[in-house]
């Protein structure tokens, strides 16, 4: 359940440039019943304060819904729009073509509790190149 009222009085209290990246549609969450991602979007971002959206698949590494970016930027054009799972040297380029940015950080492990791999934050800077 999203808490903009209580994130607006942290950033207040913290500091009033504080930047917040908040995930539309969390993978960890259900989305109240009839609210459509564009609705969350704006509302995220424009009533709750958002610096900038964070969209993810359906789970950890799960890669993201390309339409679902494309609504979002249609629904609020002056957001910055962010890939929050299924990044990898495969997806970076073409997200990256769809997106302003990546979060990136199981696709960059040997297994998910492991340190992340040199040559494979390696090889998905170069493959994003």
């Amino acid at each position: 359940e999203g808490q903009a009222a209580q994130v607006a009085r942290d950033v207040a209290a913290l500091s009033p440039t504080l930047a917040v990246y908040a995930d539309v549609f969390v993978k960890h969450a259900t989305a109240p019943t009839g609210m459509t991602i564009e609705q969350s979007a704006r509302d995220t971002f424009e009533r709750g304060g958002a610096t900038a959206l964070i969209l993810s698949g359906t789970g950890t590494g799960r890669p993201v819904d390309v339409e679902d970016v494309s609504a979002v930027h249609k629904a609020v054009p002056s957001a910055p729009v962010l890939i929050g799972s299924g990044v990898s040297p495969h997806s970076v380029a073409a997200l990256l073509s769809i997106a302003d940015g990546v979060i990136v950080g199981t696709s960059l492990k040997q297994e998910l509790t492991a340190p992340i791999s040199a040559s494979l934050a390696r090889a998905l800077v170069e493959a994003a190149a």
